[in-house]
């Protein structure tokens, strides 16, 4: 254990560092348009890789059994390129911060109505900025920061101290804060009384006995965190979901999708996250393209779900018991 440790400290983190910083110090200097051109060329490869083609076919699949085996394989390879290209864009506009603002499309009409609500001089009234890995998901965040509404996002911490504090740092080039996953909940109840926004990325899977709950997602349960329900229904804050769609001049495009101004309405928890994932699905159906598809997202699988639904799983789930 100890020879584990020492080697994971002083050889590898160095040379991961060395290699993230080397890969940064070139991605910055290249124009926007290589920038999408390496995350093309990154999804393709990806695409070769048969462990990611095949969780990404599945899901598609499951989703889609509509669609040809031809148009699935063009949208899981479109959608890859979009997943590498996120990462990327943080990194490069960390570096050109000032080209950020002009990128960023706010004239939709949904949009402007949530800005003069809670972006205004007025006395702010907190709230929950939810929104799935759909389009530029780490610029969903930072439009409303830089809209002037004071925005806090939750942020597991990445295992390199190197690459941790580099894409913390991009993360804040614009004014959003950064609370750490780790006893997050009196940070973000701070912030909504503080009149602030929180951001919440909530599509990923969480055990029950880590808090999550089993709700239907295009017809399959998953475990979802019941956090932003509990939040909003214990503060009684409105939930704004939103995404920062890609556009396809390269901009992007804040879209507020829906508002649930009243959470404390709810029976439970679970109805109201069952209804916010009910409203994420009609935004992945809207941009298919622009989704992370790349996730074992129906990994776990109720004791009591029905074995008709049991058999519609992917290859990668497994039983979940209490």
């Amino acid at each position: 254990m100890k020879w584990k440790h020492l080697r994971r400290r002083w050889i590898q983190e160095p040379v991961l560092a060395g290699l993230f910083l080397t890969a940064r110090a070139v991605l910055v200097r290249l124009p926007l348009g290589g920038i999408h051109a390496a995350a093309r060329w990154a999804g393709v490869l990806a695409w070769c890789w048969p462990p990611v083609r095949r969780m990404v076919l599945a899901n598609l699949a499951l989703v889609f059994p509509e669609r040809s085996p031809a148009e699935r394989r063009r949208l899981g390879r479109t959608s890859l390129g979009n997943s590498f290209l996120t990462p990327l864009e943080l990194l490069w506009f960390a570096h050109h911060p000032k080209r950020l603002r002009p990128a960023i499309d706010l004239s939709a009409s949904t949009t402007q109505a949530m800005l003069a609500e809670f972006a205004g001089d007025q006395p702010r009234q907190g709230c929950i900025f939810m929104s799935p890995h759909v389009g530029s998901w780490e610029f969903a965040g930072q439009t409303i920061a830089l809209s002037g509404l004071p925005m806090h996002a939750v942020a597991a911490r990445v295992r390199n101290a190197v690459t941790d504090r580099a894409v913390n740092h991009a993360r804040q080039a614009w004014g959003m804060q950064i609370i750490p996953a780790r006893g997050a909940v009196r940070g973000l109840v701070a912030a909504i009384k503080g009149g602030h926004a929180v951001g919440l990325l909530v599509d990923q899977n969480t055990q029950p006995d880590m808090g999550g709950v089993f709700v239907p997602f295009f017809g399959l349960p998953v475990a979802v965190t019941r956090a932003p329900a509990a939040l909003a229904r214990k503060l009684n804050c409105p939930i704004i979901l939103g995404v920062a769609l890609r556009l396809p001049d390269g901009r992007f495009q804040l879209d507020v999708e829906a508002i649930v101004r009243q959470p404390a309405a709810f029976a439970s928890d679970e109805t109201l996250t069952a209804e916010l994932v009910r409203l994420q699905e009609a935004v992945i159906l809207r941009h298919p393209e622009q989704y992370l598809w790349f996730y074992d997202r129906w990994r776990l699988i109720p004791a009591d779900c029905p074995p008709e639904n049991r058999a519609r799983f992917p290859y990668y789930a497994r039983p979940w018991n209490p």
